[in-house]
């Protein structure tokens, strides 16, 4: 009886430990509604980065693949290669190793901040310039998901004429997508907004006006490690008419727009 118990023992560490290994390996917790991305517990000792190659197993198989494109301190979101319709909560996820990642896909790569958190905040300040006009460009942008970020763009111009001054300040509230998310890859912007316009002319008389603004830009915005980034984007520009009769705006009407700046997410 002694040795059967010792027997039985024996057998009941070497399972509890297995069970705590199984238990601590890398497994699906989440599939998106497209079935091309998967949330991921982390995969122990060694936690999930930033391009790690993963694999989902089922019955010792490697039935899909892709790529960690975001880290959090809980686990990693996968994009897969290709939607796998037979994927399962709880299906076991293996690293694969791959060879040391391209100086391109370095650059373009999400840089998170403390403890796996992505950059949610981007600053950015460049110049914006039309056929026969142009003024300094500053964007405030908040991410709210993985590709909308939320923003803010005031606008400041001054200019004069041999009649009369005119200055004019507003903003707009823009909307932007990333295509490749957290303020990378294709940009898409829209803006509105409002510009509020006053004039002195040489006679000493003032005029005042508000105008509606709206922007709409197609680019690119270029990321890399450290939270730099680049964008350029090219579109169209309409403020309304304040119809001075003192100065002539050289901004107003649908025109041609291109922006480019130059900022840094934290």
């Amino acid at each position: 009886m002694r040795g059967a118990s010792i027997l039985l023992g024996v057998v009941f560490c070497l399972g509890a430990g297995v069970f705590a290994t199984e238990a601590r390996a890398a497994a699906v917790l989440a599939i998106g509604k497209s079935g091309k991305s998967v949330a991921v517990s982390h995969d122990v000792p060694r936690k999930f980065q930033m391009n790690d190659r993963v694999c989902v197993v089922q019955a010792s198989v490697d039935v899909v693949c892709g790529v960690v494109v975001r880290v959090t301190p809980k686990g990693a979101i996968v994009s897969l290669d290709t939607a796998y319709p037979n994927l399962s909560v709880g299906d076991p996820v293996r690293p694969v190793e791959r060879p040391r990642a391209p100086a391109a896909e370095i650059l373009n790569s999400v840089d998170p901040g403390p403890a796996g958190t992505p950059k949610t905040f981007n600053v950015s300040g460049g110049v914006a310039a039309g056929l026969n006009y142009f003024f300094p460009l500053l964007h405030l942008q908040l991410l709210v998901f993985d590709k909308l970020a939320l923003g803010l763009e005031p606008l400041y111009m001054r200019a004069s004429s041999d009649g009369a001054k005119l200055s004019a300040y507003g903003g707009y509230g823009t909307f932007n997508y990333y295509g490749a998310g957290h303020f990378q890859g294709l940009w898409i912007q829209a803006g509105v907004g409002m510009v509020a316009y006053s004039t002195v002319s040489v006679l000493g008389t003032k005029g005042e006006a508000k105008s509606l603004a709206f922007l709409g830009t197609v680019g690119w915005r270029g990321y890399w490690e450290g939270g730099l980034n680049i964008g350029l984007g090219a579109g169209l520009q309409y403020i309304s008419d304040p119809k001075f009769t003192e100065v002539k705006i050289n901004s107003v009407g649908a025109l041609p727009l291109v922006m480019l700046d130059v900022g840094v997410s934290f």
